[in-house]
């Protein structure tokens, strides 16, 4: 499971990089690791509002649901949606996916690889740490609040240099392809090309300290763990 985002990018970055502008640019905030297991407020662009960037909790809620986000994610944890596993009886997921399509910005996600029995975090980007988008699904409850998950699918060869336990990746699009993932004209079906055949980014990753998985605080910067460089020269 992808639980944690970076999204250190200034909003005059993410507004160039995608051509539109915050719907409410106050409410933006960089911050250098977004844990997803409280709950935090993510950059989407929606298929309902597509030139304009809009703010989601991250993790899907029912569009009828009306008691608390933290109670429904202790049920049904929200925040990845994998769509090797999603079908039509998946009410809440596949529903969205048919017509509430949205790209989730961010500058960056998290893996891991297993070595002498201990787990060590990569952090995972773009050159020079640009944004980029994670195609997702979103859902606007009754009260307006738009809530979101990211969309993750088996990793391919071209994410085969990236230490990746899990084998999955987050499904990241090119801003090319935003246009035709919110296009709702389109059924999700209609949407398997895009998703099994999509360019793929030029991702870098580099190790980052163990801590990164017991403190649950958030972190002013990422630092690169020296030790781990050493494991790598010699495993």
């Amino acid at each position: 499971m992808f639980y944690k985002l970076t999204n250190s990018s200034e909003l005059e970055t993410i507004e160039e990089e995608f051509s539109r502008k915050h719907n409410f640019p106050n409410l933006y905030k960089s911050k250098t690791i977004l844990n997803g297991l409280k709950e935090v407020t993510v950059s989407i662009i929606t298929a309902q509002d597509p030139d304009q960037i809009n703010h989601a909790i991250w993790g899907l809620l029912p569009k009828d649901f009306d008691d608390d986000w933290k109670s429904y994610q202790s049920v049904d944890n929200t925040l990845n949606i994998n769509l090797d596993k999603v079908d039509a009886s998946d009410e809440l997921y596949y529903n969205a996916l048919t017509t509430n399509r949205c790209i989730v910005i961010t500058s960056g996600f998290f893996t891991s690889r297993l070595h002498e029995g201990k787990l060590f975090p990569y952090h995972v980007h773009l050159k020079d740490h640009r944004p980029f988008g994670i195609a997702g699904v979103y859902n606007m409850l009754e009260d307006g609040f738009i809530t979101c998950s990211i969309l993750i699918t088996k990793a391919n060869r071209a994410f085969e240099n990236i230490p990746n336990l899990s084998k999955n990746k987050p499904l990241v699009f090119k801003n090319g392809d935003f246009s035709k993932w919110l296009d709702t004209s389109k059924s999700y079906q209609d949407q398997m090309p895009l998703i099994q055949n999509h360019e793929t980014l030029e991702f870098l990753s580099y190790p980052i300290k163990e801590e990164f998985y017991r403190d649950s605080g958030v972190y002013d910067t990422i630092i690169e763990s020296a030790d781990y460089y050493d494991i790598l020269r010699t495993s």
